[in-house]
């Protein structure tokens, strides 16, 4: 009988990339994944070549409601019931699901956990954290210790939880060992699973771009393009290269849309990958996806907010000159313009002194042998 491992992430556009690139990696290994799907992206979602269980339930998808009490018990009880019918022996799930916690109260269950955000180590509540990310990944672990908790006793098991189950038993670190920190690198269930793209993303090709003789920046800058620092960055990379603009407006719904020109190009929903070697730039609010994939391409970026999940990244990537955090508070046109060429040119430096590229690649290679010997480890493979 073939062995199936189902994946539950929220349904957005990055979680559900870094799932079919796992799902890709298990049926290498003879495996058979489930993607927990949500039932208005099922047919679709089939029909794009993936194994889907339809799951009604769509707060169990929801990225605004992922990792509350509600939405954790929610997600116990429909997971709870499909392991004991159909036999599972492992969850893939992302660092924001606590559901784990409770399975295993009540399954013989192994987790294998994505994220961007690496574990330091359970923090007992009588250590002060030494730095703002051991304050913040204190405090998340304290959110979802309350909420397992609470979904635990609203369940009706034991209402407690061990610091060490929060993180899973085997972690996919979506980034490189050049980028480790010392904490990371004493973790040893932690496997580097590069940048986890899902590279079959649909989208239009770069307009004016077809053969891509034009170097080119990608701006994506989220919701609230005329509230921010947008339009000083925008007319910085303007004044002070040569570049054309694709300007994302996938997520845009202010009013005071940007206006296309011979330089910038408005994109409903561009793809990275038909970019390719044309992209000298990306300007982003600091998603994971599109800072992974400015890391693995060798891509200079400016990064104008740090997105929730995202923050420990971002700051080692600061701190080894591999992008530029334009504070939207404090950013204006003249201070970018004169410091643009010499921030690009030291993140290509940069880049090229950890060998980025190449460390992304060697570790999309050995990404499924890596997931192979976890599974091998539970003795589920």
């Amino acid at each position: 009988m073939t062995l199936e491992i189902p994946i539950l992430v929220p349904w957005t556009p990055g979680f559900v990339g870094a799932a079919k690139t796992v799902y890709r990696d298990l049926e290498k290994l003879g495996v058979r994944p489930v993607l927990l799907c949500p039932a208005d992206r099922f047919e679709s979602t089939v029909k794009a070549g993936f194994n889907c269980l339809k799951v009604e339930d769509s707060k169990a998808f929801s990225m605004s409601l992922w990792a509350t009490v509600e939405t954790t018990l929610s997600q116990f009880h429909t997971l709870a019931a499909l392991i004991k019918d159909r036999g599972w022996f492992t969850l893939v799930t992302t660092q924001f699901n606590p559901v784990h916690t409770l399975l295993k109260s009540v399954c013989d269950v192994r987790t294998l956990i994505i994220g961007t955000a690496a574990p330091l180590f359970p923090i007992e509540d009588q250590m002060a954290p030494k730095n703002e990310r051991h304050r913040r990944q204190k405090w998340r672990q304290d959110q979802w210790c309350w909420i397992s908790e609470r979904a635990s006793m609203a369940a009706g098991l034991s209402g407690s939880v061990s610091l060490d189950e929060l993180w899973g038993d085997a972690f996919l670190l979506r980034s490189v060992p050049e980028l480790d920190d010392d904490d990371t690198k004493t973790r040893k269930n932690v496997v580097h699973a590069g940048s986890m793209l899902w590279d079959a993303l649909d989208g239009e090709a770069a307009p004016s771009a077809g053969a891509h003789d034009v170097d080119l920046c990608y701006f994506q800058h989220g919701r609230h393009f005329e509230r921010s620092s947008a339009w000083e960055i925008l007319s910085a990379v303007l004044k002070t290269t040569d570049l054309e603009v694709i300007l994302d407006l996938e997520r845009y719904d202010g009013t005071s849309k940007p206006e296309a020109s011979s330089r910038v190009h408005l994109v409903e929903k561009p793809n990275f990958y038909a970019y390719a070697e044309a992209l000298k730039l990306m300007v982003t609010s600091g998603g994971s996806t599109s800072v992974l994939y400015a890391l693995e391409r060798g891509v200079p970026q400016i990064i104008t907010q740090k997105a929730s999940g995202s923050e420990d990244l971002v700051e080692s990537l600061q701190a080894r000159d591999l992008c530029y955090f334009a504070d939207a508070a404090n950013v204006s046109a003249t201070f970018l313009s004169s410091e643009l060429r010499d921030t690009m040119e030291n993140q290509v430096e940069a880049i090229a002194r950890h060998d980025l590229p190449d460390s992304f690649g060697k570790a999309r290679t050995e990404r499924p042998a890596q997931i192979g010997k976890i599974l091998r480890e539970f003795g589920v493979l």
